[in-house]
């Protein structure tokens, strides 16, 4: 099963996508709430240093800027899905849900008519229809917040500035992040390289002037950092 990424037309940062073995294998970060479900198999989900096991037909919803990784256990028999939505539109519904990371579980053919809605909506009376059944659809079953403190662990550019302190030797500094975020300097400044890959993307940018700009050394490279850090090539996500 490949992986292939639907997204709406009207509202291009609404997405859908789902495969087998396209997904990220570096921990990363999104710029809007990723709501991840495991249609088959198992997973051990790392946000910033804690970890959760998820099975089939449960999902875990992750707030924009937080670092996470999915670690399929069978990657052979491992299904997934991933909803893409942006941050605005879900501050606008029900505060108490959409304010931290939380689990829960969803059939198929719940995902499969949810994703449809969402994709398809063309007008804002349309998508606000979409996104009540988003909340319709993960209240069927008992959400479960976790326990994540995510003003410690959102990854925003001023995050790195903070990971950025001088006053701590370059060990301490890597040691704090480590615990903090779950990752050191390195991996932290190329989650925002490759965010900013994806502002040239969506922009239409020659991908040769995105690998220049975001500091790859060439386009190989970065087609190759790129599918780590997404589970796409750069076409992939633009297309």
């Amino acid at each position: 099963m490949k992986t292939r990424i639907l997204r709406n037309r009207t509202y291009r940062d609404i997405a859908y996508k789902e495969g087998q073995a396209g997904h990220a294998v570096r921990c990363h970060v999104h710029d809007c709430w990723s709501f991840s479900f495991v249609l088959s198999g198992s997973t051990v989900v790392t946000v910033g240093t804690e970890k959760f096991r998820l099975h089939g037909n449960q999902f875990l919803a992750i707030p924009a800027h937080v670092p996470h990784l999915c670690d399929p256990r069978d990657r052979d028999n491992f299904r997934f899905a991933v909803i893409y939505l942006p941050e605005p539109l879900l501050e606008e519904r029900d505060g108490r849900l959409f304010r931290h990371c939380f689990s829960g579980s969803c059939s198929e053919s719940d995902l499969a008519e949810l994703a449809d809605r969402l994709r398809e909506a063309g007008d804002y009376a349309a998508l606000g229809t979409a996104l009540d059944l988003l909340e319709v659809t993960l209240g069927k079953s008992e959400m479960k917040p976790i326990a994540v403190s995510l003003s410690d662990i959102s990854l925003k550019a001023d995050s790195l500035c903070l990971s950025r302190d001088n006053s701590l030797s370059r060990y301490q500094r890597y040691h704090r992040n480590c615990r903090r975020y779950g990752m050191g300097d390195k991996n932290m400044e190329m989650i925002l390289r490759i965010e900013a890959a994806k502002e040239g993307l969506e922009k239409g940018d020659p991908l040769v002037h995105i690998a220049q700009d975001c500091g790859f050394y060439d386009q190989s490279h970065f087609t190759k950092t790129f599918k780590q850090y997404t589970g796409l090539t750069p076409l992939q996500f633009r297309n």
